[in-house]
Parts: C-alpha cells; sequence; structure tokens
C-alpha cells in the first residue's frame, strides 16, 4: 500500500458515518455535544464526504504499486524444439 492508500484508509475509519451518532452521544450534556447536535445534518455531510474521500484515497491504485516490477507479466519459457 502506498502512503495515499494508507492515509486514506485512516481517514475512512475515523469519519464513518455511523460514529457521528456515537460521538453526539459521548459528548452529550457538554457544550462540544449541544453544538454538535445542534449542526447534526452538517455533521453527517461532512463525515460522509471524508468518509467517501478516504475511500476514494484507499481504493485508487498507487502509481509506485507497479514502479519496481511487481506488474509486470513474465514471458513464457523458450521451449527447444524438438
Amino acid at each position: 500500500m502506498t502512503r495515499p492508500n494508507k492515509v486514506g484508509a485512516i481517514v475512512a475509519m475515523l469519519t464513518c458515518p455511523c460514529h457521528a451518532a456515537m460521538l453526539i452521544i459521548v459528548l452529550a450534556g457538554t457544550g462540544a455535544g449541544a453544538w454538535l447536535a445542534a449542526r447534526q445534518a452538517y455533521l453527517y455531510l461532512g463525515f460522509t464526504l471524508a468518509f467517501l474521500l478516504g475511500l476514494w484515497l484507499m481504493l485508487r491504485p498507487g502509481a509506485a504499486a507497479c514502479a519496481d516490477g511487481a506488474c509486470r507479466v513474465p514471458a513464457p519459457p523458450e521451449r527447444p524444439c524438438a
């Protein structure tokens, strides 16, 4: 995995939209929780967009992956004439 793929995986894990509801519940009763609850729709939108960006970064093929010859298809061995 290339560095952008790893960053994308971390972003996708941290911004999964299902975690937004847990964040609001954990921070319930605090000023931050009240602020997040008041802006819940924007929070879900932001988490979803960041999650999709993370998935895109994680799943796109890296240019460096084939640079070391890992994608090279070996030629078939030569058969001697009989």
